[in-house]
């Protein structure tokens, strides 16, 4: 299956952190965006996180 790459806002969070964990372990790019500090080391190699809001401009 060939890798796609995904968005998951809210990656902080309880919903938004194993999405980023189930993807990751399906072997796809993942990007997570949250206001709060991305504090997961056991999936932080396979995610790359942006620390911002997305009703900013």
């Amino acid at each position: 299956m060939e890798a796609r790459t995904f968005l998951v806002t809210g990656a902080s969070g309880f919903l938004g952190y194993h999405m980023c964990k189930y993807l990751v372990t399906k072997c796809q790019i993942v990007r997570g965006i949250d206001i709060e500090v991305f504090d997961y080391p056991d999936i932080a190699d396979g995610v790359t996180f942006f620390k911002g809001d997305i009703r900013d401009r």
